[in-house]
């Protein structure tokens, strides 16, 4: 039985590391076009998702799960166990999200004041 309730868990993760996954490359693409406009943007955007990873982690090793009694209750078990692998695979993806979303409040570059260049002028 331990097998299949470990399969529960590997399956959880395996969701939730998709999950993130897919969160953390659109996280760190919308990054890649927002950091030349904004100050500090990837001291904060890692500053930022380092701590909101710890939170979340932290989250999920306090979430309540349904209490299970030995010898019996091999569903209420398997899920919790793929609700526990789901979270700790989302995690990353989830802080890089969140990361994401602080740095829009960072404020923007001046603009620089040299004047664009004369198209078709050599220098």
């Amino acid at each position: 039985m331990g097998l299949i309730l470990m399969v529960g868990f590997m399956i959880g993760g395996g969701l939730g590391l998709g999950l993130s996954t897919m969160l953390g490359t659109f996280a760190f693409v919308r990054a890649r076009k927002q950091a030349p406009h904004r100050r500090h943007f990837w001291r904060v955007f890692m500053g930022v998702m380092v701590l909101m990873l710890i939170l979340l982690l932290v989250a999920v090793n306090a979430y309540p799960l349904a209490p299970v009694r030995p010898g019996s209750d091999y569903d209420i078990a398997f899920r919790n166990l793929f609700q526990i692998g789901l979270a700790y695979g989302s995690c990353p993806g989830m802080a890089a999200l969140l990361a994401l979303l602080v740095t829009r409040l960072l404020p923007r570059k001046a603009p620089s004041m040299e004047p664009p260049p004369i198209p078709g002028a050599m220098s």
